[in-house]
């Protein structure tokens, strides 16, 4: 039986931003057994492959993709023993959820938090100090030479990074095992109530993909790469961006904390509101590019451009995206 591999599909329906192009071929895997055939039937066309679960934390270029979009229906939930068995596809709800069921403490942070388990893992993805790194056990994984475990110490967890994020990453995540959690509490449930109002208050509601820059760090040493510390005074001294982090100072940051909020940033630069046709940097959180109904891939990359620009001018810093561009090449990059 053929795959059911479709071409010409718009992608921005399965983004969060509700932005995007056409995938020139489109899968949808609902059975890891498939993955093997549909990665080798790329191979054989000389596609390049990209694999999108929930959407979030993703600019698609209006021109879309030149290749094969596998998206992964992959969602199954178990315990096996003292831990959770997910797959990737699942969203991070569903998880958190499942936590809530049976009484598991340690997810709290993600409450809120569009996307699936498996672009958490990639990413990294956290709040309030914690991130999901904290909790992987190990990962199954394929690529054309076949299935094989990786270790929680080989996935190279930081701050919003993983060994998934790198430019020579071949893997696919299959199935994730969680560990390390508590018993849930009723201040823990409490928790979750007030991280959800927090994020309704503070967060857009209109379509976007989350924080578009990570948070800046002066100084992170080897023990802070995935959460959040208090630098010492010689960690500080030590910055190796000492003019960003005197600009920062002038500017009323306590550069002693990690990290320094990106919105904050961009907030100082006078740019919430700042519009370019239906993308607009969010007068309500300034990490946040909204899509006000018809936005273009190429209006938020002019934003972006804009940010990095006018904080590299204000505060001699350089932002990094935390959201992944897609489908742009050199040329239509210049934003």
């Amino acid at each position: 039986m053929p795959l059911p591999i479709k071409k010409n599909v718009i992608l921005a329906p399965y983004t969060t931003f509700k932005i995007g192009g056409p995938a020139k071929y489109f899968f949808v895997l609902k059975n890891v057994n498939d993955l093997p055939l549909v990665l080798n039937w790329a191979k054989k066309k000389k596609l390049p492959v990209f694999i999108m679960a929930g959407g979030s934390n993703l600019l698609i270029s209006d021109k879309g993709y030149s290749g094969l979009v596998i998206l992964m229906k992959l969602n199954q939930i178990k315990m096996e023993k003292n831990r959770l068995l997910v797959s990737p596809g699942l969203p991070l709800a569903n998880v958190l959820n499942f936590c809530l069921k049976n009484k598991l403490s340690g997810l709290e942070w993600a409450a809120g938090i569009p996307g699936t388990i498996g672009g958490a893992v990639v990413d990294n993805a956290g709040a309030f100090g914690q991130s999901i790194g904290d909790l992987v056990e190990k990962v199954r994984v394929f690529n054309l030479n076949g299935f094989k475990i990786i270790r929680k110490k080989d996935l190279k967890f930081s701050y919003r990074q993983s060994r998934f994020k790198k430019p020579n990453n071949k893997y696919i995540i299959t199935q994730i095992w969680l560990k390390g959690f508590g018993k849930l509490t009723p201040e823990d449930k409490k928790l979750i109530i007030t991280r959800l109002q927090k994020r309704k208050d503070n967060q857009p509601q209109l379509p976007s993909a989350g924080c578009v820059f990570k948070n800046f760090i002066p100084h992170r040493s080897a023990n802070q790469r995935s959460g959040v510390g208090l630098m010492s005074q010689t960690a500080l001294n030590s910055c190796e961006n000492s003019q960003s982090k005197i600009k920062v100072a002038k500017h009323g940051f306590d550069a002693r904390f990690t990290p320094i909020p990106a919105g904050k940033l961009i907030q100082e630069c006078g740019l919430k509101g700042k519009r370019i046709n239906d993308a607009e940097i969010s007068e309500k959180h300034a990490n946040f590019i909204v899509n006000r109904g018809q936005a273009r891939a190429q209006d938020v990359l002019s934003l972006i451009t804009l940010i990095k620009r006018e904080v590299k001018k204000k505060f001699k810093i350089n932002l990094q995206e935390e959201v992944l561009c897609v489908g742009f090449d050199k040329e239509n990059r210049k934003g």
